[in-house]
């Protein structure tokens, strides 16, 4: 660690909290022990300028620490039995045991050009918006690819993906647990095990499905309750099991502060507060909303088709749980007719005409 890092820190305890431009100052290049996560993000074009806000984070990974071991082992659940699960475990619980980067100023070479990221956050987050004529852009299958520039003797490649919407069709804005992959969240242990132990199972039909609509579909977004941490084994994940490409929306924890409070955020006031920016961020497009009846998916997607009442075109709530609560009359009794159908096999959905 060098003087200008040490020193850094130093002032981050003493001060607390600093300007920007203060952060700017003390701001270092990414270290030959840290890594860059780039999270993919949708660009918004105009007909003469694309806009794309990149999102990252830095962190100092701990591999093999003592620390680390002692950690795991403390936090480990019980239950938690067999060699594959603890291995899974393992696995899944290194990205919460990081030294998230504090005040580091990241450089990303992007269509030939190098942009500086803002500096990031206590949770080592970062974000930049880029706003450029809108030929500057030159997407590849809908994506266009960027990467972190490192010093000089560093020849690790930290890559990122922006992504670029079709011009026709609406925006598919799914949950993941218990509508994309099976979780059972009702069930704290089996949702811990399905989470931290266990590979990821997709429901039944729903790769298939989510392919059939990806012609129709401008693009996709992945809303989870889970924290960012997660994020990677997610993206494994959907990948591994065919369905489409598409940002993600997670939360933010980290144990030290009130990210904490985060993963206790009402699940309807977290899913309203963040697809509604989603919604206002692509006025042209109409949007299908999919989740589960397990927690208040139904009615906070109910709440933004009251918001935007021509903007979503359709709601479709897998019935996790077996038949459909009586909770759903209400909400269908404040929705246009149609828009909200129940589901427990995909092939169930009648997709309508025009969309």
């Amino acid at each position: 660690m060098n003087f200008l890092r040490i020193l850094s820190s130093v002032v981050a305890v003493a001060v607390g909290g600093l300007s920007s431009s203060c952060a700017t100052l003390f701001a270092t290049k990414v270290q030959i022990d840290e890594e860059v996560i780039f999270y993919p993000t949708f660009a918004r074009q105009s007909e003469d300028y694309t806009s794309v806000t990149i999102h990252g984070n830095v962190n100092e990974p701990e591999r093999g620490s003592f620390i680390q071991e002692k950690t795991l082992s403390f936090i480990r659940p019980e239950y938690i039995k067999t060699p594959e699960e603890h291995r899974i475990f393992e696995r899944r619980a290194q990205p919460f045991l990081v030294d998230n980067q504090r005040w580091k100023k990241v450089q990303i070479s992007l269509a030939g050009k190098v942009f500086e990221m803002e500096t990031s956050v206590a949770n080592g987050h970062f974000f930049t918006d880029i706003t450029e004529k809108a030929d500057f852009f030159k997407p590849i299958d809908r994506r266009v690819t960027f990467r972190a520039v490192l010093n000089g003797n560093d020849s690790r490649v930290f890559p990122g993906e922006i992504l670029f919407m079709r011009k026709n069709g609406p925006i598919v804005v799914s949950d993941i647990d218990d509508t994309i992959k099976l979780s059972d969240v009702r069930n704290r242990d089996e949702l811990m095990r399905n989470t931290f132990a266990r590979p990821f199972r997709p429901t039944p039909g729903m790769p298939a499905f989510y392919r059939q609509l990806e012609p129709m579909a401008a693009g996709f977004y992945y809303v989870s309750a889970s924290p960012w941490q997660l994020f990677q084994e997610l993206q494994a994940f959907n990948r591994a099991e065919g369905y489409p490409v598409g940002a993600f929306c997670m939360k933010y924890f980290r144990l030290k502060d009130s990210d904490f409070f985060n993963l206790f955020q009402k699940p309807f006031d977290y899913k309203v507060a963040t697809i509604e920016p989603i919604i206002v961020s692509h006025p042209l497009n109409r949007f299908i909303l999919i989740g589960d009846s397990g927690e208040k998916d139904p009615e906070a997607y109910a709440e933004l088709a009251r918001r935007y009442p021509e903007r979503i075109a359709a709601i479709w709530i897998r019935l996790a749980y077996g038949d459909e609560p009586a909770r759903f009359d209400e909400l269908r009794k404040t929705l246009r007719p149609g828009v909200l159908q129940t589901f427990a096999l995909p092939n169930e959905i009648k997709v309508p005409s025009d969309l």
